[in-house]
This record gives structure tokens, sequence and C-alpha cells, in this order.
């Protein structure tokens, strides 16, 4: 059989490939594929790859952009604790909220206030709320309730379609380059 190495960063592997694996394996059941997740830029690693996916703008050195995809990012939270929030939420009562942040170690990930900033919001919240180092584990606090998480568009799709979690507002930041779609240099 032949063997397809995907290299992903850790969120995209963990929320948008990971469901997607078994209706793969059903279309294709003669590519044996491996799924390589990684916190690392793939022009940082010396992993071997067939097809990448990360951020667009991180390190890729001479790999082979194929193409880029958009995504939205908007606020989300478990529906237990938008029950607490339904009352008062309004964009002006965000800051009310406790607010999960994603702390990467690169710049590439949107942060609440370029959020905030992008949707025309006359307020900025810096890091109040909970920090966390990792994607995963801060989209597991607002799926636990702990409160509300800038949620990309594609990640999040198969949490917000079962009811794991809801979407607080229309506004989101459209990003027409999203992700990136490389192929291996060679």
């Amino acid at each position: 059989p032949s063997q397809v190495v995907l290299s992903s960063q850790l969120v995209e592997a963990f929320y948008l490939f990971m469901p997607a694996l078994s209706g793969f394996h059903q279309q294709h059941p003669h590519i044996e594929l491996k799924l390589h997740s990684t916190l690392v830029a793939i022009g940082d690693d010396q992993a071997r790859f067939d097809v990448a996916v990360q951020t667009l703008g991180r390190a890729s050195a001479d790999h082979v952009l194929l193409f880029s995809a958009p995504d939205d990012v908007f606020p989300v939270c478990s529906p237990n604790y938008f029950k607490t929030i339904s009352k008062w939420l309004t964009l002006d009562g965000l800051p009310k909220c406790r607010l999960l942040h994603y702390e990467s170690p690169s710049q590439d990930f949107v942060v609440w206030d370029q959020w905030l900033q992008s949707v025309g919001a006359g307020f900025r919240v810096g890091r109040q709320g909970m920090c966390f180092n990792s994607f995963p584990v801060m989209m597991q606090a607002a799926l636990e309730g702990h409160g509300v998480a800038l949620g990309w568009g594609m990640t999040t799709r198969q949490m917000l379609a079962d009811g794991r979690l809801v979407r607080l507002y229309d506004k989101q930041w459209s990003m027409g380059d999203a992700l990136g779609v490389y192929k291996w240099h060679a």
C-alpha cells in the first residue's frame, strides 16, 4: 500500500483531521496515512512529509505552498457557560466573561485584543481571564464550561455541529489566508 505522510499542527490534527480519518479510510483504503502532529513550524522541523498544513506565515523554509485556505475566528463557549452569561451578553459585556487565552509561542495566533479590533469593538481586554500554553487544553477548558475562547471555524466546526460548543456572536474575523497547504520541497 502507498503511504502518505501528513504533517499538521497539533490543533488541526486534533480537531480537523481526527474527525475526518474514518471517512478518509473508507474512501481510500489503499492509502496508509501517517499523521505527524507537531508544534514546530515545517521550516524548523526535519521530519519528512508529503503534505503539510500549518498557519500561513509560519516558517516554511523552501517547501512549496500549494494553496492557502480561509478561516474565521469567533468567540465560543460551552452551552452551560452560555446559559450563565446569555442574559447580559452583548459585545460590550464580553469583559464580564471569563476569557480563555492561548499564549502561542509564535506570533501567528489571533489574541483577544486583535479580534476585538477586527470587529470594531471600542475596548481591549489584555490578558484578563485564564491563560493556557496549549490550544487543545484551552479548548477543553471552553468545553468544560470555564469560559469563552476564540475558536477557529475549521477546528471548532464539529464541536459546534454536535452542540458541545456554541458561538456567542455573528461577528467574526474572516481571514482570507489562514492556513497553508505545502508539499515537501523536493
